[in-house]
């Protein structure tokens, strides 16, 4: 998830980036000058829940890794690469 602190009808440097090599990143846009300070709650909650279904993801991945034969030594240090 992109925050971004932009004026109006900019997109901003980072998504500019991001839609330039073809990856879709949700983006919150926040007003550069009067940013909503409202919408902090609700930003704090997506990241986290964005991070409870990655660390989720994570642990199927190494699951997995495990499962074909990798030791937990190793699918952790896969793991901690991403």
């Amino acid at each position: 998830m992109l925050i971004s602190f932009v004026r109006v009808g900019e997109t901003g440097h980072l998504k500019a980036s991001f839609q330039r090599a073809g990856m879709a990143v949700p983006q919150v846009r926040l007003d550069l000058n009067r940013p909503d300070t409202s919408k902090f709650d609700a930003i704090l909650g997506m990241v986290s829940l964005e991070a409870t279904e990655l660390s989720e993801r994570l642990r199927l991945v190494s699951d997995c890794l495990v499962r074909n034969g990798v030791t937990k030594e190793v699918a952790k240090v896969v793991l901690d690469y991403y």
